[in-house]
């Protein structure tokens, strides 16, 4: 009976070590997101897989790390030498305009017409602001759009506004989040974007991600 819980503790001290061993060097990895800034595919509290093994890709859930900022997870949206531009609100990759129909953006919405669909919204967890008495700001996808019937006017930051944590981490530009670029991606380094794209501190704020700040793919989303 010694010997059997003896073995136990050895085989459970080995199990630690192997866990760990694969947690610090992101063979494989858990998380659970405490963010909301990749809804819908990602919501707070979802536990996500991710690894070292999975190499980065376009759309692939990429989990870094930039100095002096906390472990960050992002949807990549371009590649080494890729040139990306954002044109009231629309992604372009190479000239050409992405096609992102589950990515929320902020459309403008009159009262009674978010009264009929509230209870989407509060289940869906969109954002929600006051634009003013009759007039609400919501993030939803073109998806959802569709779903619902929906034909709304998109909310988007004019061209003459500069966004100042923009500019800190693009010196000598003008950008803001809806109207940035072109910028070219260097080699080893890749540009991701917030699925919430509102909502997002993202490589529009904190520039591009080196490959090195890369510690995992995320490999179930």
């Amino acid at each position: 009976m010694k010997k059997s819980l003896t073995a136990v503790a050895v085989i459970a001290f080995v199990l630690v070590c192997l866990w760990y061993l694969l947690k610090v060097t992101y063979v494989f990895a858990v998380y659970k997101v405490p963010t909301d800034a990749n809804k819908p595919a990602i919501k707070p509290g979802d536990v996500i897989y991710a690894s070292r093994l999975a190499e980065p890709g376009l759309n692939k859930f990429l989990c870094f790390q930039k100095p002096g900022i906390p472990l960050s997870i992002f949807r990549c949206v371009g590649l080494p030498n890729d040139v990306i531009e954002i044109k009231t609100g629309i992604v372009y990759k190479n000239g050409q305009p992405l096609d992102e129909p589950w990515v929320w953006n902020e459309y403008l919405i009159n009262k009674a017409t978010l009264n009929s669909i509230i209870g989407y919204v509060t289940v869906n967890g969109h954002d929600l602001y006051t634009v003013n008495d009759s007039t609400a700001s919501v993030a939803i996808s073109k998806n959802d759009l569709r779903e619902l019937k929906l034909n709304l006017q998109r909310r988007v930051t004019a061209k003459d506004s500069v966004n100042e944590m923009i500019s800190k981490a693009y010196p000598g530009t003008h950008y803001n989040e809806d109207n940035f670029g072109p910028v070219k991606i260097p080699a080893n380094s890749y540009f991701v974007l917030g699925d919430d794209r509102h909502n997002a501190a993202d490589s529009r704020y904190i520039g591009f991600i080196n490959k090195d700040e890369i510690k995992a793919t995320v490999i179930n989303k």
